[in-house]
């Protein structure tokens, strides 16, 4: 029985942690019905940080394992939530539960066609780049790709590695810094008005969602990627190790979000100001450095 032991190391972070699981391999492929046709990896944050050095703490022991399969027909799929080119489950194998995502072969080349052919020249809206068909979602397709990027294949590698090197990584990184710029500059005016009109509370909010979208567009600028907001403070802390030119920005963004002190209007103001100002600083870093 093919047994794969996952072991995650303790990180940086006081947040990371050891945690041991099995993924049993061959009661996974026969749960499945694959054929050799289909190819198979696990993924997840227990998975990523395993794979990832700049991933360092994502996970804890609660954390479950995430299955994807690529199938050649999906007209045998039938989960929870059945889409025109995703299938959607959960399982329980050996006392382990798993959320499972089938996808369909072809219409993942599509997709990696569609990344892979965009002309950024082109003054097309953002979220016009990328040609999607029937329910498709391309946050959906995001999210695989990410997953595909920091994962582990337990089944068919060729097929698995076709995919992973088809996809022009450098064109998935640069559209989704320009969407994440894109969310700041509608954000931008929101966040003026709200100060304008005395709305502290509100314009604080939106101040933090935009620096943390600019942070986003940092990371993906340095071609890490995450499926989940909730990671952006851990992924930009590991990311100050692999470029110390990003240090500043970085501390600037946890002293504004998590240590300032803020116990009138006029603190709440000056840090909305400070957060715009550290969220402009990021993108023109980014955009100075041709990650636009």
């Amino acid at each position: 029985m093919a047994i794969f032991t996952l072991l995650n190391n303790k990180g940086d972070l006081d947040m990371a942690f050891n945690v041991n699981k099995d993924i049993d391999i061959t009661s996974i492929l026969k749960a499945l019905n694959v054929t050799s046709k289909d190819s198979v990896f696990v993924a997840g944050s227990l998975i990523e940080q395993q794979v990832n050095p700049y991933s360092r703490g994502i996970g804890n022991r609660l954390s479950d394992i995430d299955i994807f399969v690529v199938k050649d027909d999906m007209q045998e799929c039938n989960g929870t939530y059945n889409l025109d080119y995703l299938t959607v489950d959960f399982m329980k194998i050996n006392n382990s539960s798993y959320d499972i995502e089938f996808h369909d072969i072809n219409y993942l080349k599509h997709i990696i066609d569609e990344f892979n052919k965009i002309d950024f020249g082109k003054s097309e809206r953002v979220f016009n780049l990328i040609r999607l068909d029937g329910d498709a979602k391309l946050e959906d397709y995001i999210s695989f790709f990410h997953r595909l990027n920091n994962s582990i294949c337990i089944f068919n590698h060729p097929l698995y590695d076709t995919l992973k090197k088809g996809l022009d990584y450098g064109k998935y990184f640069r559209l989704l810094v320009r969407i994440c710029v894109n969310q700041v500059e509608i954000a931008y005016e929101d966040v003026i008005g709200n100060l304008e009109e005395e709305n502290y509370y509100t314009a604080l909010q939106i101040a933090r969602d935009i620096s943390f979208n600019s942070m986003k567009a940092l990371i993906y600028y340095c071609n890490e990627s995450m499926d989940r907001d909730k990671w952006i403070p851990l992924k930009v802390y590991n990311l100050k190790r692999k470029y110390p030119e990003v240090a500043s920005m970085v501390d600037s963004f946890f002293q504004l979000n998590y240590h300032e002190m803020l116990n009138d209007n006029a603190s709440i103001k000056s840090n909305v100001n400070k957060l715009i100002k550290l969220s402009n600083h990021v993108i023109e870093y980014v955009s100075q450095n041709g990650g636009l």
